[in-house]
């Protein structure tokens, strides 16, 4: 029996868009004339994350917008609609509503360096609450240390925790609940990559663990070389995605088949 030599290569297309506005890339503050704290987190070329908090009731909007090659965005969703522009330095615009006034925003991009450069971004993943159940969780860091923290049952919904703080060392940040609660995050950074650790207030410890959006997102390519083999020796190749799912292309090349269709072997995916 001849042994097969194969060559698995997988490439994760991992939601990248090649577009050239890279240099949009990065965190943004600010706020709407109505009072509501602003976060913008564009995390590719194009894909953006858009968080629009009451710091005072914990109510919240999140939205995924597309931004347009000049940096432009248009989207709404079932009442409101978004319009504005994204700038390497700012971004400004406007939100719509049948029958109200329009309430404009505008905000500025937070440093690119600063103490914690090496984790800034927006990270995504799961608190765990004990017997409250898990929610979802959204970190923003920026490189100078601001923190906006989100949680929540459902990402659809309208409300959840939201808070903002500070980075205090390179391990911990404190931040403020809308209900006025002071939590400390006591965490380790892995690989920039993923954060995990605790929430912790006077009376209560949540463990949460998320990761990197803006590095997730990237294309990766990992490849394996090794002789198939068969039964016990089977040759396994595998990689892990998350959080979520993407797109995956996965190719594999070797020596040319038998041309006698009996003696081909088996592949399964």
């Amino acid at each position: 029996m001849k042994t097969l030599f194969l060559l698995v290569s997988f490439i994760l297309l991992l939601n990248s868009s090649l577009s050239g506005k890279i240099g949009y890339t990065g965190i943004y503050t600010g706020a709407t004339s109505d009072g509501w704290d602003m976060w913008f987190d564009i995390w590719t070329n194009d894909r953006a994350g858009f968080l629009r908090c009451n710091l005072d009731t914990g109510e919240f909007k999140f939205e995924q917008p597309i931004l347009d090659d000049d940096g432009s965005f248009d989207f709404q969703n079932l009442t409101l609609r978004y319009t504005g522009t994204i700038t390497e330095e700012s971004f400004q615009g406007q939100i719509t509503q049948l029958g109200k006034p329009a309430i404009s925003f505008s905000g500025t991009r937070k440093p690119d360096f600063g103490a914690y450069k090496a984790m800034s971004g927006a990270y995504v993943g799961t608190i765990f609450k004990g017997p409250e159940g898990i929610e979802f969780l959204t970190l923003l860091i920026a490189a100078d240390g601001e923190v906006g923290v989100f949680y929540t049952l459902d990402p659809n919904l309208a409300s959840g925790t939201v808070g903002k703080g500070q980075m205090t060392s390179e391990s911990t940040f404190v931040f403020t609940e809308a209900s006025g609660i002071t939590r400390t995050a006591n965490f380790t950074l892995i690989d920039h990559m993923q954060i995990s650790g605790s929430l912790e207030s006077t009376f209560t410890t949540y463990g949460f663990v998320a990761y990197n959006n803006r590095l997730a997102t990237h294309m990766v390519n990992i490849s394996t070389r090794g002789f198939v083999g068969a039964g016990d020796n089977v040759m396994i190749a595998g990689f892990i995605i998350g959080p979520g799912g993407k797109t995956v292309l996965i190719r594999g090349t070797g020596p040319p088949f038998l041309p006698v269709a009996s003696q081909m072997p088996y592949r399964t995916l």
